[in-house]
């Protein structure tokens, strides 16, 4: 016999020696045994409804959330309240509950209560791990602060969002919106800059067009000159 036929065979006698003292075990040991599988059923199974209520509040969730922008905009602003607290409160485990807190804090900015909605973005931007909601919200504490005339806080702001819109679709928004509280504060030279950057960066986007006509404005067309009359001849 070859050696490896020899390490086959007693390889397989103790796979089977393994087998018989498992299922020896499993005799001797019925009840916890089943009972091992119906806990892990169970187990199961609450991960599957855990995972089905989750969604279910999601979707409540934006629901709720809609109705509440509806209501706003319709002008019923303390029913909306309520209902953007409601999410805040009873659905803060969802992405939802941040997103009603930024829309309050966007309602307070179009009151023109910028000091209010600076607060509130910020603490949101601080508090926040839903996706791409960090940026957004700091953006609205830069926004709220440019609003007040408080340039120095906008750019600040502005600068971090920047930072931590890298690798986000917000970044050319971002970069742009720093640019133009730059040129705001009559800081021209870096507003330009960041301008000039910024064309180059996204010269196929709206934004590269947009910071492209801040640091080339285009010429208005010259007015064609008015067509002279030919003198009668005498």
């Amino acid at each position: 016999m070859s050696k490896h036929w020899e390490h086959e065979q007693v390889h397989q006698d103790s796979v089977v020696e393994k087998t018989e003292t498992i299922l020896i075990w499993i005799k001797e040991n019925r009840q916890l045994f089943f009972g091992t599988l119906t806990v892990v059923a169970a187990a199961g199974l609450i991960a599957i409804v855990m995972v089905s209520r989750a969604n279910s509040m999601r979707e409540a969730a934006w629901d709720r959330l809609f109705k509440a922008q509806q209501l706003t905009y319709m002008g019923n602003t303390e029913e909306a309240n309520k209902t953007l607290d409601d999410i805040i409160t009873n659905f803060s485990s969802t992405p939802a509950s941040a997103h009603a807190k930024n829309f309050k804090a966007e309602y307070l900015y179009r009151q023109g209560k910028y000091k209010e909605a600076a607060e509130a973005f910020s603490v949101l931007a601080q508090t926040t791990n839903v996706k791409d909601m960090p940026v957004i919200a700091l953006l609205g504490k830069a926004a709220s602060y440019q609003g007040a005339g408080d340039f120095e806080k906008a750019i600040q702001a502005y600068t971090e969002a920047v930072s931590k819109a890298q690798d986000t679709p917000l970044l050319p928004f971002a970069k742009l919106s720093k640019a133009q509280a730059l040129s705001e504060a009559g800081k021209n030279a870096e507003a330009l800059a960041d301008f000039d950057q910024i064309s180059k960066q996204f010269a196929e986007t709206y934004w590269g067009q947009v910071a492209k006509e801040k640091v080339s404005p285009t010429k208005p067309a010259q007015a064609a000159p008015a067509p002279q009359t030919a003198k009668a001849k005498r």
